[in-house]
C-alpha cells in the first residue's frame, strides 16, 4: 500500500522513529476523543507521538488522499501532536489542520511528584485567538493551595485550607478580587466527610451536603438542601456483608450480583422525560471470572431492544461479538491478533459495507498505522510517528 501521508507528517513535525526493543511501559495521559482509533496501552518512554489522518477518495479506480480541516467532519482536528516528560507526563499538545498551520495548543509543566504546576491553552475562536493560564501552588505535602486561572474575562483564584490530618476544611473562591464562593467541610473523628456548606454570591445560593454512613464506614446516603427548599437525596447505598449490592436515587438504580465475592452481573435502570418521549431503559451487564463483559441487554421498558454477546479466547483477547436487534442478529464482528498479541485485523460481518479496520505496530509494539475499509476499499488511514527516550 503507498504511504500517503508520509510527506504530510514531516510537513508538520520533522520526527525520527527509534527501533528499539524497550518494553517499559508507562501509564500515559491522552485525550479520548483524539486517540478513540488506537489500541491501548502506549508502550515504552515516549518522547513524542505525531498522528495525521486522511480519507480515501477514487477518481475511478484510483485512490486519491484527502486531508480536510477537520476529524471526520468534526470539531477534532485530524492532525496533532503530543510531547511527554521522562515520567510521561504530557507536557505538550499541538493540533493542525490540513495544511499544516497549528491550530489549538496546550503546554504543561509539574512538579517532581507529578503535580500540575502551570498550563497555558491558545484556541481560536471567530478567527481571533485567545489564551487561558492556570497556576497551581502546593505545599510540602504536595496538597493543592491555591489556584490562579486567567482568561479573556479576568482571573479567578482559589484557596484552599487543610486540616492536621489533610483534609480540605475550606476552600474561597475570588474572581477579580471579590469572594464569590465559599465551601465548609465537617469530619468525623476517623476522617470520614460528614457535611459541605457552600455559599455563593451571584446568584445568591447557601446549600449543605451531609454524608451518611454504616457502622463499617461505608457511605451509604448523600443529601443536599438548599436554604428555604426540601432535602433532595442525591445517592442511597445499600450494603450486604460489606459488599456495595445498590445504589439508586429518584430516577435511577444500579444492582450488584456476585458469586464468590467476584462481580458477575450489573442491572442499571433509568427512568425519564426525552424531548418528545419517555425514557425508561434498563441494561442488564454479564461478566465472566476474569471481569470481562460477556453479554448486554438493554431494555426500552419491557422490551429488549439490542443484545450483545462477546466471545473471548483462553488468553482473554476478545476474539468475537455478535449484535441482535429484535431477537435477529444484526451484526457481528471478529478480532486477528498477532503472535504477541496485538489487535491485528477487527472485521464486521452481516453490516452494510462489511467494514475493516487493519492495525500495524513499531518494534516496541505502538500502533503506528490504521487504515480502514468499506465494500473492500481503504476509505481512511491514520498514522503516527514516534520518537523515544534512550
Amino acid at each position: 500500500m503507498k504511504n500517503y501521508l508520509l510527506p504530510f507528517l514531516f510537513f508538520c513535525s520533522t520526527l525520527v522513529a527509534q527501533n528499539t526493543t524497550y518494553k517499559d511501559t508507562t501509564s500515559y495521559k491522552t485525550n479520548e476523543k483524539y486517540d478513540q482509533f488506537f489500541p491501548k496501552p502506549l508502550r515504552g518512554k515516549i518522547k513524542t507521538m505525531h498522528t495525521v489522518g486522511c480519507r480515501i477518495e477514487y477518481q475511478e479506480d484510483t485512490p486519491v488522499a484527502v486531508y480536510h480541516l477537520f476529524h471526520k467532519n468534526k470539531i477534532d482536528p485530524y492532525t496533532y501532536t503530543y510531547h511527554f516528560d521522562k515520567r510521561g507526563n504530557d507536557i505538550a499538545f499541538y493540533t493542525y489542520d490540513a495544511l499544516g498551520n497549528l491550530m489549538d495548543w496546550e503546554i504543561k509543566t509539574f512538579n517532581k511528584a507529578d503535580s500540575l504546576t502551570y498550563r497555558k491553552i491558545s484556541y481560536v475562536i471567530d478567527s481571533i485567538r485567545h489564551s487561558a493560564e492556570r497556576f497551581n501552588l502546593y505545599n510540602d505535602k504536595n496538597l493543592l493551595v491555591e489556584r490562579k486561572d486567567i482568561d479573556r474575562y479576568g482571573s479567578k483564584v482559589s484557596l484552599y485550607f487543610y486540616n492536621e490530618e489533610d483534609n480540605i476544611i475550606k476552600e474561597e473562591d475570588y474572581y477579580k478580587g471579590k469572594l464569590f464562593y465559599t465551601a465548609l467541610y465537617t469530619y468525623d473523628a476517623k476522617g470520614k466527610l460528614l457535611e459541605k456548606k457552600e455559599k455563593e454570591k451571584n446568584p445568591k445560593k447557601h446549600s449543605t451536603t451531609i454524608y451518611e454512613y454504616d457502622t463499617l464506614g461505608n457511605l451509604i446516603r448523600i443529601t443536599e438542601k438548599e436554604k428555604g427548599e426540601k432535602s433532595y437525596i442525591l445517592t442511597n447505598r445499600i450494603y450486604e456483608n460489606n459488599t456495595l449490592i445498590k445504589e439508586y436515587d429518584d430516577h435511577s438504580y444500579v444492582l450488584y450480583t456476585y458469586k464468590e465475592g467476584k462481580l458477575i452481573e450489573t442491572e442499571s435502570y433509568y427512568t425519564g422525560i426525552g424531548i418528545d418521549y419517555i425514557i425508561d431503559r434498563k441494561v442488564i451487564t454479564k461478566y465472566n471470572e476474569k471481569g470481562q463483559i460477556i453479554k448486554k441487554l438493554e431494555y426500552q421498558g419491557n422490551i429488549l431492544e439490542q443484545e450483545t454477546n462477546y466471545f473471548y479466547d483462553e488468553n482473554g483477547k476478545e476474539i468475537k461479538g455478535i449484535l441482535y436487534k429484535g431477537g435477529k442478529e444484526k451484526s457481528r464482528w471478529e478480532n486477528k491478533y498477532s503472535p504477541k498479541g496485538y489487535l491485528i485485523e477487527k472485521a464486521w460481518k452481516r453490516e452494510k459495507g462489511n467494514p475493516k479496520t487493519l492495525y500495524y505496530y513499531d518494534a516496541i509494539g505502538n500502533c503506528i498505522k490504521i487504515e480502514e475499509y468499506y465494500k473492500g476499499k481503504l476509505t481512511n488511514i491514520y498514522e503516527r510517528i514516534f520518537t523515544y527516550y534512550e
